[in-house]
Formats: structure tokens, sequence, C-alpha cells
């Protein structure tokens, strides 16, 4: 009585339950192996969560039961983040080859989202011999680089990536051309070669019907810097393009850069039909959504600038779009932006 009179214990019935975390841990420390062993499979049969039953029967040493639950997990996750947790646990219950699959795999899922540096543990010690798999770590390793400013970094993944999808006919060659017009104009500074780089990436794009979005988002975006009238048409059809591939992180920076390049070269108007059109997009996208691909992702620190953007340089009154509006106080919410 006296210890439930401190509010530490919580009563349902004739359940009760820890109301601190720490005592929950002390309480799973006073138990011995064998009693761990037995809480965790019993959580494991009351859980309905799949991801959640995986966690407790890796500890309870059920490697292979726990692997199914977290790919069944994997397999009904709504968002690239959730899925790259369940993966990289399913991971955890395997060695060798199969392990290092479900590791590129969850490091590609935080990719997709901007998640770089949390892939990067993913890739740490990553053993496969695979080169289709070997381009694809590298092209990961690529962004990390970027994101940490190591300009050597992203030119070794590069061309390691390359080195390893050449003749493979895999989509990661396109990828990584892609990547190596990216490189060329962002690390080396290189316009000239990153345009001619950028033809090359659309060719193969185009001829293989894969990543034809970045592909012309970094033609698009190289054709500006060397004043090359391509520029619109590029960035005007990566957009389209991105919309219809579901790549709504190309779809964001493709977008933001065509009302940019529209605004510096003297005509506004056509800035704001875009940025109008842009803004109404996003306020469908985010309709019943906290964020754009449901956890926080690179999309969502994308559309936080671009709020502020058009409400105070362009002019627009951003109530027209609720959702945008409520996304951006939730984004302003977070610890990061405070």
């Amino acid at each position: 009585g006296t210890v439930m009179e401190t509010g530490l214990l919580r009563r349902d019935g004739d359940t009760v339950t820890l109301r601190h975390g720490l005592l929950a841990e002390v309480a799973a420390e006073m138990l011995d192996a064998g009693q761990r062993i037995a809480l965790h499979e019993r959580l494991a049969t009351v859980l309905t969560e799949p991801g959640q039953a995986a966690r407790h029967l890796l500890a309870a040493g059920h490697r292979h039961r726990a692997h199914d639950a977290a790919m069944c997990a994997a397999a009904t996750a709504t968002s690239p983040g959730e899925r790259a947790q369940h993966l990289g646990l399913a991971a955890s219950c395997l060695d060798g080859s199969e392990a290092a699959a479900l590791r590129l795999d969850a490091a590609e899922q935080l990719a997709q989202v901007g998640q770089y540096l949390a892939a990067a543990p993913l890739l740490d010690g990553l053993d496969t011999d695979d080169p289709i798999g070997v381009a694809r770590a590298n092209a990961i390793r690529l962004r990390i680089a970027y994101e940490q400013m190591d300009r050597d970094g992203c030119r070794r993944a590069l061309a390691d990536g390359v080195a390893a999808a050449a003749g493979t006919g895999h989509p990661i060659e396109v990828r990584l051309a892609c990547e190596a017009a990216f490189v060329a104009l962002m690390a080396d500074f290189d316009v000239e070669r990153a345009m001619d780089l950028a033809h090359r990436a659309v060719q193969m794009a185009d001829e293989r019907g894969v990543h034809r979005a970045r592909a012309r988002y970094v033609l698009g975006t190289a054709a500006y810097f060397v004043a090359a009238s391509e520029w619109e048409s590029n960035l005007s059809m990566a957009v389209t393009l991105a919309r219809a591939e579901g790549e709504i992180a190309v779809e964001c920076v493709a977008g933001n850069n065509l009302i940019s390049c529209h605004e510096s070269s003297g005509i506004p108007e056509r800035a704001r039909e875009i940025a109008d059109e842009r803004l109404s997009e996003i306020d469908r996208m985010l309709a019943g959504k906290d964020y754009a691909l449901g956890d926080f992702s690179v999309v969502d620190a994308y559309l936080f600038p671009f709020f502020h953007w058009a409400n105070a340089y362009l002019g627009f009154d951003m109530s027209r779009y609720p959702n945008y509006v409520a996304h951006h106080e939730r984004m302003k919410a977070r610890p990061a932006v405070k």
C-alpha cells in the first residue's frame, strides 16, 4: 500500500505497472537469466505488433523466430524509417551474406529518407563479394561523405561504386552515373564536366527507364550554372517524372531549383505560378500526415525553409495551405529547430 501511494505503481484490475522506466530496468535486472528469458517469451506471445514481438524473441534467444517476426513487420511498415528499423533487427538475427544483404536493405531505406548518417553503422564492416551489393553500398557511402563535406570520400566511394557496377546492367549503374555528375558539380565545381556526365546519365536513364527524374534534375541544375537554356525543360521534366516515380525528395529539390532559377533569371511571374502549384501539391501530400513520408525525413527538411521562403520572399498567404501550416508548426517544435 505504501508503494502504491507514492504513485510509482499503477494498478489496473489485476495488473500492476511500474510507472518509471528506471524501476522497470531495476526490476528486470533482479531476475535471473531463466526468468528473463521466460518473461521475454511471454511478452512475445501477448504482443500483437510483430516488430515488438521480434525484439523480445531475440532477447529470449529465438533468432529464427525473431527474424521471421521482424521481416513480417518490415513488410507491413508504413515508412522507410520504420522498415529500416525492422530490417536491421532481422539482420542481427543472421550471419554472413544473409545478414549483409539485410543490413544493406536497411541502409538503403534510411538513405531514401536522407538519414545517411544513421545508415553509416549498417555499412561498417559490411561483408559482401556481390558487385551489385558493393556498388549499392558505395552509393550510400558517397552521400554520407557529402553530408560530412568529405570531397575525397565522395570521389573514393564513386570510383569504387562505378567499378563494381560496370557492366552489370543493374539500376545502380544509372544511379551512380547521376551521382558522377552530382559529384562533378557539387564537390569538384567542374560545371562543364558535370554537364557532359549529366547528358550521359540522362541517356542511360532514358534507355533503361530508371532514375529518369534524378538524371534530369542533375542536368537541369548543371545547365543553369552554365547558362544553358535547357535548364527549364529538364527541371520541369524532373518534377513531373519524380512525381510519377514516387521520388518525393527529387521532386522537392527539382521544384525548388526551378522556382529559384526563374526568380534569378528575371521571370518572377513564372516563379510564382510554379510556386503556387508546388504549394498546393505539398498541401495535398501532407493531408492526414505528421510528416511527408510518415517519419521525419529529408523531405521535411526541404519543406521547412520553402514554407518561409514562399511566405516571406514570394508573399504567399500560407493560410491557404492548412496542412502545410500544421506541418510547419510541427517542424518548429522539433528540438533541432528551436
